[in-house]
């Protein structure tokens, strides 16, 4: 018993100080792109920054992945997979249901310069889609923000802007028909309130 909590007590202090060495080395590649930028070295000072944009990335990535719910109202929720390059990002989650539905969560989008473009992208597709045959579609409200349900075929999507580019995502994956109340029950259990705060533009 004393040798399994002196190994958790190390892997503890280990991620504690793999912690404080990222975020040192954040601050060490700022600091050596300003002096490369001053000394003129454009190349690497841009070497360094895109270090720590890729660090800031998977930051940005791992803080989006607190908003995924856990179990929700009958739905278990399974392991999150999260990804982030390029300034865009996805994070999702499967939730199994009871009888079989399987229903899937997701935020994606950009960031920065990208955030612009992946809005535009994503606007366009709703409506490609709701313009497509056999989709009907009611607008819904979730905590202040409208988001749009859409129903294709018998195949459940919410979809809702949630701030800076990104959108929100539940749909039915497969398996047993999900209900609305299940897609919406997931959507009503996001915290976005802290979504629109965490990605607000100022």
């Amino acid at each position: 018993m004393k040798q399994l909590a002196s190994k958790a007590l190390v892997l503890l202090l280990l991620l504690l100080i793999g912690s404080t060495a990222q975020a040192e080395e954040f601050a060490d590649l700022v600091k050596r792109a300003q002096e490369f930028e001053a000394e003129g070295k454009f190349p690497q000072a841009l070497t360094e920054l895109s270090l720590a944009s890729q660090q800031l990335q998977k930051r940005h990535v791992d803080k989006l992945k607190e908003f995924a719910p856990g179990d929700v109202e009958g739905l278990t929720a399974n392991a999150i997979k999260a990804e982030g390059a390029m300034g865009l990002v996805s994070v999702e989650r499967q939730y199994s249901g009871t009888g079989g539905e399987r229903i899937k969560f997701a935020l994606t989008g950009g960031t920065g310069s990208a955030a612009g473009g992946m809005g535009a992208m994503m606007g366009f597709a709703q409506m490609a889609q709701a313009m497509g045959g056999g989709v009907n579609s009611e607008s819904i409200r979730v905590k202040g923000k409208r988001g749009q349900l859409s129903n294709q075929n018998g195949r459940l999507k919410f979809s809702m802007g949630v701030g800076n580019g990104v959108m929100m995502l539940i749909e039915q994956q497969g398996g047993r028909t999900a209900t609305k109340e299940q897609i919406m029950a997931i959507a009503n259990a996001t915290d976005v309130d802290g979504l629109d705060k965490y990605l607000a533009e100022n």
